[in-house]
């Protein structure tokens, strides 16, 4: 992946960026105390290398491997993502088929063994929705016992994010052989309605400011071009579909905290700088964007993005191959690197603390 540029890219950030310390001796961050940003670090997988960083934006400090710091051991192979969710931190590893439960100290709480986990979200009081790769299940997960308390079948495999809109959750699942959404009763655990999008392999859902649902599809790995649908939820319509060239693979679109500008991560692994890069666009925007708002360099690539609530700072996490430690730089609104910081292998992505 480049040995001389990551060298040279080293000595740029020394001599450039304000560079965070190692804490040694990590406390965990107080939801109550703001400003503080997770870094879910993936790993490389088969390495069981997974690793919880927190970065500390008031302070401008960054505390690598935090919980195996606090708790003596390792989190495990592939970090997915997390959320918080009743007063707990869920953390779902995905290749070691469990979730890590802790407090807002870092302490574990509990492991909960749950196949291939991707992502988690809240439905009700001391209930939560877990997707899961390779199957057709999603799990509810009882939040407060711990214990997995039914099991949704998906006419698809791979359900991948989720959505909550009143007492429905719309799921997608990320098969090439699928192009629609499906709506699950929170209550009752049915699957209750579909409509298709009209493209392939739906893995990506988030609302905007007026109520409308953006999902990524595609899989280019496997054929599928990628696209982003602008989708009515209420009346089952697609109001506008994106559609990217094949050679762009695209991943971890997020809003800015008035969710009126989309981000998304093109992403080239061929070294190339064309289709790589952050991207933005205005959710009334007729077309795709033509240039990186953040480009890539060459033989680089990004794999982590977030929108910081509190200043619309831009965060990017860089994998740098996956082959060594990943960092991370933040840049302002402008596209200007602000700050940068080292964290764990393979930074994939950013949970910032309410």
């Amino acid at each position: 992946m480049g040995k001389n540029l990551y060298q040279n890219l080293t000595i740029v950030c020394f001599l450039f960026f304000f560079s965070c310390k190692k804490e040694s001796n990590p406390v965990g961050p107080p939801i109550s105390n703001g400003a503080k940003v997770f870094v879910v670090c993936e790993g490389s997988l088969g390495n069981g290398n997974a690793q919880l960083d927190w970065y500390d934006a008031l302070k401008d400090s960054c505390y690598q491997n935090a919980f195996e710091q606090v708790n003596g051991f390792p989190l495990g192979d592939v970090f997915q993502s997390m959320n918080f969710i009743d007063g707990k931190y869920f953390l779902c590893i995905n290749n070691s088929d469990k979730i890590q439960v802790m407090d807002t100290l870092l302490h574990s709480i509990t492991i909960i063994g749950i196949a291939k986990p991707r992502y988690i979200v809240p439905v009700a009081n001391n209930k939560a929705f877990v997707s899961s790769l390779f199957g057709n299940d999603v799990y509810v997960m009882n939040t407060s016992s711990f214990q997995i308390e039914d099991t949704i079948q998906l006419p698809f495999k791979n359900s991948e994010r989720m959505l909550v809109v009143d007492n429905d959750v719309w799921v997608c699942a990320w098969d090439t052989a699928n192009e629609s959404l499906y709506k699950i009763n929170a209550i009752t655990h049915l699957v209750e309605d579909s409509f298709s999008i009209g493209v392939s392999a739906p893995q990506e859902i988030i609302l905007d400011k007026e109520n409308k649902a953006w999902v990524l599809s595609g899989n280019v790995t496997k054929g599928k071009s990628a696209a982003l649908s602008r989708v009515d939820l209420a009346t089952k319509q697609v109001l506008q579909t994106y559609s990217f060239p094949f050679t762009a693979d695209v991943i971890k679109p997020v809003f800015n905290h008035t969710k009126d500008t989309l981000y998304f991560i093109e992403v080239n692994y061929k070294g190339g700088t064309n289709n790589n890069g952050i991207y933005r666009m205005n959710i009334h925007d007729n077309q795709l964007p033509t240039q990186a708002f953040i480009p890539a360099l060459p033989n680089q690539y990004f794999w982590a993005l977030g929108i910081s609530p509190w200043n619309g700072d831009v965060y990017v996490g860089d994998p740098k191959g996956f082959i060594q430690k990943g960092s991370v730089t933040i840049y302002g609104t402008d596209g200007l690197a602000k700050k940068q910081f080292a964290c764990g292998v393979g930074p994939g992505h950013f949970y910032f603390v309410p």
